[in-house]
């Protein structure tokens, strides 16, 4: 299941949301921590830029029903992607 579409396992994904790395905003767009992180490479050997995420839309398939909690993404960006 990717319902951002973003392309990247899940669990790297996460990794990623987890260390403040990247949040979504209100507007359910990506934002990244640091425009200039370096490029980074994935198991297997692709690579990917998470400042090219920056300001991407969250897509959701048409019969998906959950979204985001709105109070857990504040609570993220207030607590984890602001350190």
């Amino acid at each position: 299941m990717q319902p951002c579409g973003l392309h990247l396992a899940d669990h790297i994904k996460c990794c990623l949301f987890d260390a403040g790395l990247w949040t979504i905003d209100d507007d359910l767009r990506i934002r990244v921590a640091q425009a200039d992180i370096s490029e980074s490479i994935l198991p297997g050997g692709s690579h990917f830029k998470l400042a090219d995420l920056h300001g991407r839309r969250l897509s959701f398939a048409p019969q998906a029903t959950l979204r985001p909690d709105p109070t857990h993404l504040a609570w993220h960006r207030r607590e984890i992607f602001a350190r």
